[in-house]
């Protein structure tokens, strides 16, 4: 059964070039590459005319072309294009690695990408994954759940993974999403970071606050303080100049959901939790105060606000950087320098892509076992200028600037945004970092939370009572788990 979402994740991959049509499966190989003797000049003396000898043997045949070996070929499974990239750059770095990577790209949009990777990873045959993408939704099946026995912990690639992780600052909560709970051990880790942080129009801050100084308007907001009492005082003065504090009631559901989550599940059943049953009346405050234009995710009328071209502007929006570089820029081009960022009311954090290992690859022979550990110790871990966090912060991928989990990465670099107005964004995305939470990991947590907004909006905009709002969700999200 389908099930109508209150926002989509198209946000995260699909306003980039990070995914390739629907039902499409690339698998890309990274050959090595073979000198070869470049052929003599031809002369220009004419050769003396020969009589053909009906005795000569036929001509020799051409040598057999020498084929790939198989043995030195390293599998990744992913759907994100950037692999590609990430595979290119660390074997241009690393020339004398002779192995091959074989990425099998599949997009994520349908639930193609999952069910291909659990299979492929209980197969484990040759076909199977070295190496893993799994999105942070999704990564709790392979880190504690049914799949988790056929993934390794880095330690067991011989990476002393305790000491690397805390020499590179790697956030606490992007660890805590890759840790086992049952032994501590580290599974999974992610490069890029999606902590949250609030994007505010900086005119609409000058008129209504006075200042639009981002530590100040953090202040004035209540950045960092686990409330959004401050936010919502604010609100009343935005409303006041005829302002929107935020498009819709989907933008304030991460932030609301990160100031307590709760579990979905109870004694094995999907249940609402009061944290979650309180949401719908913050949603009837939202609305009784004309905090938001009441805008769903993804709609025209949510571009429209973020462009400037609706009938009333909106301040805020609360997402990480990957809002600002593949949706703002290219569908908000009329508010372009108007925005800043600062720090959200409440942490939260929204997609993670995270990598991981298989006991197969950490079964493999010690030098396939070694190029492993070294192509994810560069790619996760290491705080140098040549690593892929530091290549990625400062834009080797779109030209655009965005933030990792190192911290020591990020306190080296600079984040110069245009469209944020020619603000460096690092030392408020590395806040963001330190302040986050890994929250409660559940792989339908996204569809489920999603599925509950768009019952409470109904409620708030009069469609039902909050009874049937609730009686609805709790039906069409167990007939959507049955399925």
């Amino acid at each position: 059964m389908l099930l109508c979402l209150g926002f989509s994740m198209t946000g995260i991959f699909g306003c980039s070039s990070h995914k390739s049509a629907p039902g499409e499966i690339k698998v890309r190989h990274k050959e090595i590459e073979e000198t070869t003797t470049p052929a003599p000049e031809p002369t220009e003396t004419e050769p003396e005319p020969t009589e053909s000898d009906p005795t000569d043997a036929p001509p020799t045949a051409a040598p057999e072309p020498t084929e790939v070996d198989n043995s030195k070929t390293i599998n990744i499974f992913c759907y994100a294009a950037e692999m590609g990239e990430m595979v290119d750059l660390y074997k241009s770095m690393h020339p004398d690695c002779e192995y091959d990577f074989v990425l099998t790209e599949i997009p994520s949009s349908d639930g193609s990408y999952q069910i291909a990777l659990e299979t492929a990873v209980a197969a484990q045959n040759s076909d199977s994954p070295d190496i893993l993408v799994v999105d942070e939704d999704f990564v709790d099946k392979y880190v504690n759940g049914e799949l988790s026995e056929y993934v390794a912990g880095y330690d067991e690639l011989g990476i002393d993974i305790d000491v690397e992780v805390k020499d590179a600052g790697i956030a606490q909560f992007v660890v805590d999403q890759g840790t086992r709970e049952s032994d501590g051990k580290i599974l999974a880790l992610a490069y890029q970071s999606y902590a949250g942080v609030m994007i505010y129009r900086t005119d609409i801050a000058e008129e209504v606050f006075g200042t639009s100084d981002p530590d100040e308007i953090s202040e004035i907001c209540g950045g960092n303080s686990g409330s959004l009492t401050k936010l919502l005082a604010a609100g009343d003065k935005l409303v006041a100049k005829d302002y929107a504090l935020t498009s819709g009631l989907n933008d304030m559901w991460f932030i609301y959901d990160a100031q307590d989550p709760s579990s979905w599940y109870k004694n094995g059943d999907v249940y609402i939790s009061n944290e979650h049953e309180s949401f719908f009346d913050f949603a009837d405050t939202l609305y009784a105060n004309s905090y938001t234009n009441k805008n769903p995710y993804w709609t025209n009328e949510w571009f429209d606000d973020m462009n400037g071209t609706s009938d009333r502007a909106t301040f805020a929006y609360f997402a990480p950087a990957w809002l600002i570089d593949f949706s703002m820029s290219s569908m908000a081009p009329g508010t372009t320098g108007l925005w800043n960022i600062t720090d959200s009311p409440v942490n939260f954090t929204y997609g993670n892509l995270m990598l991981l290992t298989t006991k197969q690859a950490a079964e493999a022979d010690d030098e396939k076992r070694e190029v492993i550990a070294d192509f994810l110790t560069w790619a996760l871990l290491d705080t140098t200028t040549d690593g892929w966090q530091y290549q990625f912060a400062t834009g080797y991928l779109n030209g655009f600037c965005q933030p990792c989990t190192s911290s020591v990465v990020m306190e080296q670099v600079t984040m110069y945004s245009d469209y944020l107005g020619g603000q460096d964004m690092a030392p408020i995305f590395n806040r963001a970092n330190e302040n986050t939470k890994a929250g409660v990991l559940n792989n339908d947590n996204l569809t489920i939370g999603s599925s509950f907004v768009g019952h409470v909006k109904d409620y708030a905009d009069g469609v039902c009572t909050k009874t049937k709002a609730e009686e609805s969700f709790l039906g069409s999200i167990s007939e959507y788990l049955k399925s």
